[in-house]
């Protein structure tokens, strides 16, 4: 009996020690890591001629962005943090801005764990549901059956940098039709207005990939938008007045108003939300990349009736 008891004493302090070396090595690793990430952070921060190659750049970020290690996990304003702003209004920068700061964020793909750019279905997804795991596709398929917009598009994010997407040759834009679904499911959300020059926006459209076509054959008329013309200055300027007349409206919502192509851009969002504007970096600037031409799109505009 005495032994039966002596022997279970053992195995408790066994296990106790044992525990007690996993977590002191959990913990160590855990300081190890917030470490290496703060110092990732502060590279970021230095100025591009002090951190290498922009391929450098890009690989610490996408450490940091996709590290599980959480900088901050509180925001200063309330969530859904929804992006308003029209495409190409750096909604890549917002999005690499949250997710550096260790705030869940999606940006056109809204599967858990996915990246911001397709394929944005996980491997086991059907052929049939593979196109709902593309924000825009996810909120179009819940407003059609009169359900909340974000519903099932990755409900762990707690920042959408982009809500729009392609829609066969048309652009698929919510957050110019669908205001009154987000304000009537989320009357609290925060919207960010994410602005530039209408000059440098209608420059980037036109430089970027097929979005000049699709622009030209997307048709809201009743959003300032005609069907078959680049009015583009004109319908980036209505859009801007559009988000602002909605806070106006609703004043339940926080609006974070900020032109990209100001030198404060990323204080003024680190001030506004609580975080560090070390996260803050332009991309996808047309300087970027190299713009990869469509043949004959002058052609291919003309006949589908788009002017410019």
């Amino acid at each position: 009996m005495l032994l039966n008891r002596l022997l279970a004493v053992s195995i408790i302090v066994l296990v106790v020690c044992v525990m007690m070396n996993v977590l002191n090595i959990s913990s160590n690793m855990l300081q190890q890591l917030e470490t290496f990430q703060t110092q990732a952070v502060s590279y970021i921060g230095q100025p591009h001629h002090l951190v290498g190659s922009n391929e450098d750049h890009d690989d610490i970020m996408d450490f940091v962005s996709h590290s599980r290690i959480t900088l901050n996990t509180k925001l200063k304003l309330p969530t859904p943090v929804l992006v308003l702003g029209l495409p190409k209004s750096g909604t890549t920068s917002i999005y690499k801005f949250f997710n550096c700061s260790g705030i869940p964020t999606s940006h056109y793909c809204c599967s858990p764990g996915a990246l911001d750019h397709p394929p944005c279905h996980p491997d086991t997804a059907s052929p049939r549901d593979r196109e709902h795991h593309i924000c825009g596709n996810c909120i179009k398929r819940n407003i059609k059956r009169g359900q909340p917009p974000l519903k099932g598009c990755g409900d762990t994010f707690a920042v959408f940098a982009q809500l729009d997407c392609e829609n066969g040759n048309v652009m698929y834009l919510p957050q110019v039709t669908e205001l009154e679904a987000f304000h009537r499911h989320y009357p609290h959300a925060t919207i960010i207005l994410n602005t530039r020059s209408p000059e440098a926006w209608e420059h980037s459209i036109v430089n970027w990939f097929r979005l000049p076509l699709m622009m030209c054959l997307t048709n809201l008329p009743d959003h300032g938008y005609p069907k078959g013309i680049l009015a583009l200055q004109e319908f980036y300027v209505n859009h801007t007045k559009r988000i602002r007349d909605f806070v106006t409206k609703y004043p339940s919502h926080t609006l974070v108003e900020v032109n990209i192509e100001d030198q404060d851009a990323g204080r003024k969002l680190a001030d506004s939300f609580g975080l560090d504007d070390r996260c803050w970096t332009r991309y996808n600037s047309v300087g970027d990349r190299k713009r990869k031409a469509i043949k004959n799109l002058e052609r291919v505009m003309k006949m589908n009736n788009c002017t410019i």
